[in-house]
């Protein structure tokens, strides 16, 4: 249910939220000491207009610089990439903004490092931008509060199930994904 890649490849993304987990970016600084990427890209998400943008990026680039230290691993081998959130579909302007960026900096591979269930639509969405430029993305979820084992013993795991079905769906029945992301992972 949840994909634990093996890969390795030019770049992590640690996928948007207008939140960093800890969790989310100790196993991404992890992989990247690990030698599984060159560098890890952290993808934060803000309202268009809240202005709250640098300071998201300031809080993100000390928790970068602390797990750095922490892992020794050289700051430089980490970014931040800010989406503006102007509307819907987020998920997918997120995907737009970022495989992008990326291309434009040459990056043919990445791993996309996703929270728990929104891995389904967040790997469709990226696939779906960077099969235009030519790039190779793989999936790898991470769980934050409940472990992808024994996810429906917890409230916090049940509603993240049911939450990100809800939206996959909405995602397709908008035509936001195409439907073969039912079936690929």
């Amino acid at each position: 249910m949840a994909p634990i890649t093996t890969d390795s490849a030019d770049v992590l993304i640690l996928a948007g939220n207008n939140t960093i987990s800890k969790a989310g970016l100790h196993e991404g600084m992890t992989l990247l000491s690990h030698g599984r990427a060159n560098r890890l890209v952290v993808v934060l998400l803000y309202p268009l207009l809240s202005g709250q943008d640098s300071a998201l990026e300031r809080e993100c680039a000390r928790l970068i610089s602390h797990e750095s230290l922490r892992l020794g691993v050289k700051e430089e081998r980490s970014s931040v990439i800010s989406v503006p959130i102007a509307g819907h579909p987020i998920t997918r302007s997120e995907a737009i903004l970022v495989t992008d960026k990326l291309h434009g900096d040459g990056v043919r591979s990445a791993i996309l490092l996703s929270d728990g269930f929104h891995t389904r639509r967040s790997i469709a969405a990226y696939r779906q931008e960077a099969s235009r430029l030519g790039l190779n993305i793989v999936p790898r979820a991470h769980f934050n509060g409940y472990d992808c084992d024994s996810w429906w013993t917890t409230s916090k795991g049940i509603n993240d199930f049911v939450k990100e079905s809800s939206k996959f769906v909405y995602y397709l029945a908008r035509g936001y994904l195409p439907i073969t992301s039912l079936w690929r992972l």
